[in-house]
């Protein structure tokens, strides 16, 4: 379900390492290219996988929670989740994607800020504001057309979309849509409910 580069695979090889001198059972199951990789240096990770023992959604979100605390605590990922990059907002994972995104198939919740790390597919929410012009006034149609806080964690004092935030763990994308047109624009549940359309969703990769 995620993308991982080859500096966070190892932070979970050395969070299995941290583990275990603690005294306690490791969280993380790392599997390589080659079944002799032993014995090959060179040997890249094929996959990560929560080991057996964390075989329900609320375990492997403790898991995923305490080791990207600890990776936070120590100061690795500091431009990703160090500071004031953490959110303390919870994002769900799907068994897939891009299917429906019911409850039933979050397999754990992570970080909103450690999302990123491990490559994981993330939903929002965007909303564009506009005014239609009277008609055979001959005027333009108006968009509005916002500029993001100075203070913001992501792109700060760029212009953006008139309304936009990320789908939490736990709740709709409707409901998210009311809760962040009231955040982030003061606009009424009941306006937003009354004229909000939805005309389709996109997808993009970015690194």
């Amino acid at each position: 379900v995620g993308l991982l580069w080859p500096e966070v695979v190892q932070a979970f090889r050395d969070d299995n390492t941290r583990t275990q001198q603690a005294g306690q059972i490791p969280s993380w199951i790392i599997l390589e290219h080659h079944e002799d990789a032993s014995q090959d240096s060179n040997a890249r990770p094929r996959s990560v996988h929560f080991a057996p023992r964390l075989t329900t959604s609320t375990a492997r979100s403790a898991a995923i929670a305490a080791t990207c605390t600890a990776w936070r605590d120590a100061g690795l990922f500091a431009p990703v989740i160090g500071g004031h990059m953490w959110r303390d907002e919870l994002y769900a994972v799907y068994s897939d994607p891009f299917g429906p995104l019911t409850p039933e198939r979050v397999e754990f919740e992570v970080e909103r800020a450690a999302s990123s790390l491990l490559g994981i597919v993330t939903y929002g929410v965007h909303l564009t504001m506009y005014r239609p012009p009277e008609p055979g006034s001959g005027e333009e149609i108006l968009i509005w057309v916002p500029t993001r806080a100075k203070t913001k964690q992501t792109w700060p004092g760029f212009y953006d979309i008139s309304v936009a935030g990320g789908i939490p763990a736990g709740l709709g994308v409707f409901e998210s849509l009311i809760k962040e047109s009231m955040e982030e624009a003061s606009i009424a549940e009941e306006v937003v409910r009354k004229h909000a359309k939805s005309v389709g969703s996109i997808s993009y990769f970015f690194r």
